[in-house]
């Protein structure tokens, strides 16, 4: 087992090899204790005012193991409607419901009240709209989990 980063020791190697050896050896992370290490060896580095192409490579190959680990995980999403994220998209963009039905495209401005209460389903162009408007993937708004 390699020697973990102690968190108060700011040195640490210049070169890629050495931090490899000396710190720990970049590997897909199989479980919490390696991704605890790996995430202090990145806030070591990432906290540095300046780093050699060596760190910054080690800075890399540490932070895609990180990234495709933490992908990995499974999440227990939390049971949330389409109303319900329309809502809380509404109100952290300042929104009304009228606001909602105005950027559908609706010029009676009942669509957003309908959407919110439920009573009417986001079609495919509101979809499509939404997920440009708030960056967000379609299955968001479908109620399908990817993975």
């Amino acid at each position: 087992m390699k020697k973990t980063p102690a968190s108060t020791d700011n040195s640490l190697p210049e070169s890629y090899e050495e931090l490899c050896s000396q710190v720990w050896l970049p590997r897909p992370i199989a479980d919490d204790v390696d991704y605890k290490n790996a995430l202090e060896v990145l806030e070591r580095l990432i906290f540095r005012a300046a780093r050699t192409k060596g760190q910054n490579d080690y800075l890399t190959a540490v932070s895609m193991f990180v990234e495709d680990y933490e992908s990995s995980l499974e999440y227990d999403w939390p049971d949330v409607s389409v109303p319900q994220i329309l809502a809380h998209l509404c109100e952290s963009h300042g929104m009304t419901a009228a606001d909602l039905g105005r950027l559908l495209g609706d010029q009676s401005r009942s669509l957003g009240t309908k959407l919110l209460s439920g009573e009417r389903d986001l079609s495919k162009a509101h979809i499509k709209i939404l997920c440009t408007k708030f960056k967000l993937r379609p299955n968001v708004l479908l109620g399908i989990e990817l993975g």
